[in-house]
């Protein structure tokens, strides 16, 4: 019986496991009833972080890990190697990531991703309009952030109205290949119309008529995320430019204040030195960051509720040109120049306004930031 399959799941377990995870949830137990938050907290702001937990569970893998660690303790071990097989073989045959997705408007319309605005809010700041015939577009997201939660908020769900801001403009976000390697994270990425962030997907989308956003920092510009702060790694990242002139794109700068906020990061020689351990092995590092709680503010794995602000700006035109072109180079150099003094220009216009207004008061518990670092460009040494 199911009753009987449970009992046996549960002794199964190892001792240490199970004062584990008696100590976790006595531990959360503690912070709810010490926070007052079961009887403070009302229900909206519930579903708010309801909404945090899937997407940070799914986009992480957490999501699919608890699947298959009920499969196996349900079904046993046979039965999830066989779904897990069959699985991989629909993704190694499928593809659709390094084409144009599978989007799906109903899934960027769940009511869910309302609550995950809200839960910042985070929100669009439009200060132009886009023509879809004058398209397609390049959006160049800034800065990276650890999770791109903004990009994911604002662009990847329609629960800040990207569509309603933006009619006909049909966008895909450019992401790193390992989250279509994770199940349920792959589906929820597919479906809010990301693809592989490859030179050949991009271009494809490009010259379909697709927009694409792209976060040209990267996991680099990552490791520089720190509250009141706003490096952007653009010296030397021409590639995003190179391809707008390939397909004769225009290049839309997007600044997205509190990206920055919504984690922290460890500091200090023995992370660098990690960092830069992992940079000399795989290229690439990971950030030592945290954030908050369920029911506590001080310490998690989920963001903090800071407002996000992604400012949209102007487009800037982009000649189409082969890229053997003489001038190809040239174009590029200058093109690239022009939109850096524009994400500098959006900064100066909308940086008063997110520090001292909008976000002044949503850093508690902890203390405002009195002093803002100014927008830095960066190159790519840590």
């Amino acid at each position: 019986s199911t009753g009987s399959v449970k009992n046996e799941s549960m002794r199964s377990l190892s001792a240490p496991t199970k004062s584990v995870l008696a100590g976790a949830l006595l531990l959360q137990a503690a912070l709810l009833i010490r926070s007052g938050s079961i009887i403070q907290v009302p229900l909206r702001r519930r579903l708010q972080t309801l909404a945090v937990i899937v997407q940070q569970f799914t986009q992480s893998g957490v999501t699919a890990s608890f699947a298959m660690l009920i499969i196996a303790r349900v079904f046993g071990a046979k039965v999830l190697a066989c779904i897990l097989a069959a699985y991989y073989s629909l993704v190694l045959t499928d593809g659709c990531e390094f084409k144009s997705g599978r989007k799906s408007q109903w899934f960027r319309n769940w009511p869910i991703w309302k609550h995950l605005a809200q839960y910042f809010p985070a929100q669009i700041v439009k200060t132009t309009e886009l023509d879809p015939a004058k398209g397609p577009y390049i959006f160049g997201y800034h800065p990276h952030g650890i999770f791109v939660v903004g990009a994911i908020t604002n662009f990847a769900t329609n629960g800040s109205g990207f569509d309603q801001a933006f009619p006909g403009i049909d966008l895909s976000l450019a992401i790193v290949n390992p989250i279509f390697k994770l199940p349920i994270a792959r589906e929820f990425a597919l479906a809010g119309s990301c693809v592989s962030a490859n030179k050949q997907t991009i271009l494809y989308n490009l010259e379909r008529g697709r927009s694409m956003l792209i976060a040209p920092g990267g996991a680099n510009e990552a490791l520089r995320t720190s509250p009141g702060t706003l490096d952007v790694l653009l010296e030397g990242r021409k590639g995003f430019v190179k391809m707008a002139v390939m397909s004769g794109a225009s290049l839309v700068p997007v600044i997205s204040f509190g990206e920055n906020e919504t984690f922290s990061q460890y500091k200090g020689s023995l992370a660098r030195k990690v960092q830069q351990f992992f940079m000399g092995i795989m290229g690439f590092s990971i950030p030592l960051f945290h954030g908050r709680g369920v029911f506590n503010y001080s310490f998690g794995l989920f963001p903090h509720r800071v407002p996000i602000r992604s400012v949209v700006g102007s487009p800037i035109v982009c000649p189409r040109m082969d890229q053997t072109a003489p001038d190809f180079d040239r174009v590029v150099d200058s093109l690239h120049k022009d939109y850096m003094s524009a994400i500098e220009q959006l900064y100066n216009e909308h940086s008063h306004n997110y520090y001292h207004k909008d976000a002044a008061k949503w850093f508690a518990p902890r203390a405002p930031i009195l002093k803002v670092q100014a927008l830095k460009f960066v190159n790519s040494r840590l």
